[in-house]
């Protein structure tokens, strides 16, 4: 690996790693994901947002909403997020033994 790459891995890796610390992860209600989810189907970050879109972005907590490039990265993100959490608690509740 060059030095070139090498330095661009470990600032990647610092920023990622900044980044989880900064921001706590919210999980979303079983309605506000799907919301996002029909958000995420239906979006189109380069065209305006309607005021329908922005009222049900402002709902799931989205502030960002004049950067396309943000504002997607951050829907992908908390999509993201929000099925890893529920798989997680899936994995969890069944290995975890129930007491009858």
């Amino acid at each position: 690996m060059s030095h070139t790459e090498e330095a661009f891995h470990k600032r990647n890796d610092n920023q990622s790693s900044l980044h989880i610390e900064t921001e706590l992860f919210k999980p979303l209600s079983d309605a506000k994901l799907q919301i996002l989810k029909e958000i995420c189907a239906d979006i189109d970050p380069f065209r305006p947002l309607s005021e329908e879109l922005t009222l049900k972005l402002q709902e799931i907590g989205v502030q960002e909403l004049e950067d396309p490039f943000k504002l997607t990265n951050h829907l992908l993100r908390t999509l993201e997020e929000n099925i890893n959490y529920r798989r997680q608690n899936e994995q969890a509740s069944r290995a975890t033994p129930s007491k009858h």
